[in-house]
């Protein structure tokens, strides 16, 4: 069995935790640029304010509902996140964090009776720990956890199982189904297929034909069958990190900005396999902390003036945080890099100054 641990409102959530004064009011976070809605509190979901929006489109409703309209902090937003993923890892040693504010946990060695007890231990802890409200999805397959995650936001922990798998399908719209798009959801309409119950009752034939084997995956996963891995799912990541631990200690820089050069290489690739250009980059450098030496560990962050998943510029950005953070006589064991505040590239909001770099950039998209 499997859990999805989900942080709430995940920026929203971040930033009440420094001014209480936003709690129980409508909040929204935008992008880097102050152009698009990035976050929103539940209040502002209410109010009918989609993720995404460009800010400008939704004045009168910021002001008509004294709606509190943030800047992205995404420095607070990294370290909140790397402290909520080592709770998790405290509690669940195999697990894989999906996003900034998401992680799959295996429930190994745990009776099926004490799924909820522990998931409920865990959800509490966060919150007295980190002050991070969590919401935590129970089922056989990634899929499930999904839908478990959604009715969890009510209720903080909720478990399918066989008993209950097809009324929880029954009320579950197709287009909320992990890796369905809005474009394959309205097919699946036309052709009277609403929810995600319905979907598995579809033949396999069928469901190949018309959703290609990702899709048939998809409705068996739904069915209770794991067949998923997690980079088989198709929907854009909201963060995407790497950061490995080295065989020996490293002492030089050199070295050091060749092998987080390969790391950004890596990230930048997989931002374009999902179409998305990054606002934000972050770099970590640490020492091990399990030895018996001096120890240190710094992060550097910065927001990119235009976003872009070119990977030349990537890494020039990341090798300047690690100068910056970059101590000599220490042993460094691991160095990171992460892109977030990711906006589609076919809704790029330029800077006025970025076109010749962007036109660069446009011709040169295999690096």
């Amino acid at each position: 069995m499997l859990a999805l641990v989900d942080a709430n409102n995940f920026f929203v959530s971040c930033e009440r935790l420094f001014n209480p004064k936003l709690e129980n009011r409508p909040v929204v976070v935008l992008s880097s640029n102050d152009g698009c809605v990035v976050a929103r509190s539940q209040e502002a979901k209410a109010l009918g304010i989609p993720m995404g929006a460009p800010a400008f489109e939704h004045q009168l409703t910021f002001k008509k509902y004294d709606v509190q309209v943030l800047s992205s902090n995404f420095s607070l937003y990294v370290d909140m996140s790397r402290r909520l993923m080592q709770i998790i890892e405290q509690f669940a040693p195999t697990s894989e964090v999906y996003s900034i504010d998401e992680a799959f946990i295996l429930l190994e060695g745990i009776p099926e009776q004490e799924f909820v007890p522990f998931c409920t231990k865990l959800r509490e802890t966060i919150l007295r720990w980190i002050g991070l409200p969590v919401s935590i999805g129970i089922a056989s397959t990634k899929t499930l956890t999904k839908v478990a995650n959604h009715y969890a936001k009510k209720v903080g922990v909720f478990l399918i199982n066989e008993e209950n798998r097809k009324a929880s399908l029954e009320n579950f719209a197709v287009q909320e189904i992990w890796g369905i798009g809005s474009r394959l959801a309205q097919r699946l309409q036309a052709k009277g297929v609403y929810t995600a119950l319905q979907l598995t009752e579809c033949s396999d034939y069928w469901l190949k034909k018309e959703l290609t084997v990702v899709g048939l995956r998809l409705a068996w996963e739904l069915r209770g069958m794991p067949c998923l891995e997690l980079h088989e799912v198709t929907d854009p990541k909201k963060s995407i990190s790497t950061a490995k631990s080295f065989e020996a200690a490293i002492e030089d820089l050199e070295t050091l900005c060749a092998i987080l050069a390969d790391y950004t290489a890596h990230v930048a690739t997989k931002l374009r396999e999902q179409e998305s250009l990054a606002s934000y980059i972050s770099v970590f450098l640490t020492t091990n902390r399990h030895a018996d030496e001096p120890q240190y560990s710094q992060e550097a962050s910065m927001l990119l003036s235009t976003p872009t998943a070119y990977t030349p510029t990537l890494t020039s950005s990341a090798k300047k945080l690690l100068s910056s953070i970059y101590k000599p006589g220490y042993r460094y064991k691991r160095v990171g890099v992460l892109l977030g505040n990711f906006v589609s590239e076919r809704s790029c909001q330029l800077n006025l100054f970025s076109q010749a770099a962007s036109q660069k950039e446009a011709k040169t998209c295999n690096l």
